[in-house]
C-alpha cells in the first residue's frame, strides 16, 4: 500500500484458488473417522473463508503458521 498525502492510493490483493478435489478430499477423510485440520500461514479472515469453501462440517483451522518444521509439535493457540 502507498501513501500519497496521507490518503491510499493503491490496495493490491493475491489469493490462491482452493483445488476443485478439496472438497471431496476432506468429505472422505471425515467419512473415513479422521480428524481434518486446515493448516495455513494465512491470516484469520482468509483461512475462515477457505474452510467453508472445502467444508460445511467443523474444521479445526489454524493460521498465521510460518515456520512448521516436520516431526515438531505444531504450536499452540
Amino acid at each position: 500500500m502507498s501513501m500519497c498525502a496521507g490518503e491510499v492510493s493503491a490496495v493490491m490483493s493475491a489469493a490462491d484458488r482452493v483445488k476443485p478435489e478439496a472438497h471431496l478430499a476432506v468429505y472422505m477423510l471425515k467419512k473415513l473417522g479422521l480428524e481434518v485440520m486446515l493448516l495455513t500461514g494465512d491470516n484469520q479472515q482468509t483461512a475462515s473463508a477457505i474452510a467453508k469453501q472445502v467444508t460445511t462440517a467443523p474444521l479445526i483451522v489454524l493460521y498465521d503458521l510460518f515456520c512448521i518444521v516436520p516431526g515438531e509439535p505444531i504450536p499452540e493457540r
